[in-house]
């Protein structure tokens, strides 16, 4: 939103298009304005269920609702007697969810305890089965348990909103097993990013290319068509370069280039025994631009070329 604002689209024509989903399927949100003299205040109203929820293709009832989060609760707890952690955590039940967080002032629950609780659940919960989808996951300070998943509430607001499968992107951090994002793959596009910024960043580049811009959020009316992606043979697109981070580590392999940094398991830097290289910020992008490009074409798909001439 913030980028949509910055690119120079009015704030309430813009709002209008944002909805915020929450609890991976459980709650759906949108903005409100209200007006205080010449302060616009913006908070978030609840939409109802009837409005949304039959758009998931599934439901279930309450009983097996709170089968499941009990089977969940029982597997947290017995993991955290496990690791003898019981003291230093604090284990939270909500109506659609339940997780583990670490005491108020005390030490942080490290990677390792985070991921034995989000493997252990799952574990239980696969073995329990039931009619309930769940999402067991490792959130970065802390495990939950969510009814439903990011897929369920991917596909809702594609029904709600008239929008395919190829027409939705979907930007997440977590896809790996223990992650939160991972099912959102199974029902739109998706891109994995590290951060705020590499999510603004890769907007720069997706906007042009989809016709997208400042003036698309303007006058009011009608909802402006959904843009689809898709990745088919093309002719070379210059294109300015993103801004990108001024360290980037380039990998080898037989199959092409990586242009992601390894990142040790707690995603604080370079992994040991990684090979990371350090460079300018043109070199960054002359390098990130050959690793996309060579993906790319052995995926018969557009080849990027940002506009930067290498360093000399």
């Amino acid at each position: 939103m913030a980028f949509a604002i910055e690119a120079g689209a009015p704030k309430e024509p813009l709002l209008s298009r944002f909805l915020l989903m929450g609890g991976q399927c459980n709650y759906l949100l949108r903005p409100a304005c209200s007006h205080e003299g010449h302060t616009v205040r913006v908070s978030l109203e609840q939409i109802e269920d009837e409005e949304w929820k039959a758009f998931r293709g599934v439901r279930w009832d309450h009983a097996e609702v709170a089968s499941m989060l009990d089977v969940a609760e029982g597997a947290l707890r017995h993991t955290l007697g496990a690791l003898r952690l019981g003291a230093h955590s604090l284990l939270v039940r909500k109506e659609r969810a339940v997780g583990v967080v670490a005491k108020p002032g005390g030490a942080h629950l490290s990677y390792e305890v985070l991921e034995e609780l989000a493997l252990a659940t799952q574990a239980a919960l696969a073995a329990h089965g039931g009619a309930v989808p769940a999402c067991a996951f490792n959130g970065g300070r802390d495990v939950f348990v969510d009814v439903g998943t990011k897929a369920l509430g991917i596909r809702a607001l594609q029904g709600l909103l008239g929008a395919q499968p190829e027409g939705s992107l979907h930007v997440g951090d977590r896809f790996t097993r223990t992650g939160n994002d991972v099912s959102a793959r199974d029902v739109a596009s998706t891109l994995w990013v590290a951060s705020p910024e590499e999510t603004v960043a890769l907007m720069e580049l997706l906007v042009p290319l989809v016709g997208g811009g400042a003036g698309a959020a303007e006058g009011g009316g009608g909802a402006a068509a959904s843009p689809t992606f898709r990745v088919s043979p093309a002719p070379h697109i210059t294109l300015p370069p993103p801004p990108l981070p001024t360290a980037l580590g380039v990998a080898g392999s037989a199959h092409g280039s990586s242009a992601s940094l390894p990142r040790s398991p707690r995603g604080r830097g370079p992994g040991v025994g990684s090979e990371a290289s350090f460079h300018s910020a043109e070199e960054d992008v002359r390098l990130a631009a050959e690793a996309k490009a060579s993906e790319l074409q052995l995926a018969g798909g557009v080849v990027l070329e940002p506009a930067v001439e290498p360093p000399r």
